[in-house]
């Protein structure tokens, strides 16, 4: 399944690396091949705000 191609990948992949040089955001990275995992099971909530510095993810 392909959404966006190998542009939008880069710039998703760029924001990430960006993101995760600010020291209240951790980014962890876990391949597909691990399969469960603890919070595997939790439910990842995002919420976008009339003002994007809002938006939040749960």
């Amino acid at each position: 399944m392909e959404f966006g191609g190998p542009e939008v990948a880069r710039g998703q992949l760029e924001y990430l690396l960006t993101a995760s040089e600010h020291p209240r955001i951790d980014v962890r990275v876990i391949p597909f091949r691990t399969g469960s995992f603890p919070s595997s099971g939790a439910a990842i909530v995002y919420f976008g705000a009339e003002v994007a510095r809002l938006d939040s993810v749960h």
